[in-house]
């Protein structure tokens, strides 16, 4: 029973290690075999978030200016439709009294 259980353990390990020499297999194709990490490589990863973070800021800040231009472009029409119509409010009103 012993001898069953030494085979099968060593079956399993044997398994384990044909499993991990696939994965590092596995991981030299999708890293090139570069699987220790280039302190470079860690240096502009962070400086690449870094401008990401910097670019949605800018994106956000952007979007509110221009959304504060149309509402004073909206508010200059306004402004110059309520001139209008006082305008033409005077010129009615002059009209009637000179008649």
């Amino acid at each position: 029973m012993s001898e069953r259980m030494a085979a099968r353990l060593s079956a399993q390990e044997e398994q384990i290690e044909a499993l991990s020499r696939e994965i590092r297999r596995l991981q030299d194709g999708l890293t090139g075999g570069f699987l220790t990490c280039d302190p470079s490589l860690d240096a502009l990863r962070a400086e690449n978030e870094t401008l990401r973070y910097r670019a949605l800021h800018l994106r956000r800040s952007l979007r509110e200016e221009q959304q504060l231009q149309e509402r004073d472009q909206k508010t200059k029409k306004l402004i110059n439709t309520q001139a209008k119509l006082h305008n033409v409010e005077c010129f009615w009103f002059a009209l009637c009294v000179s008649a």
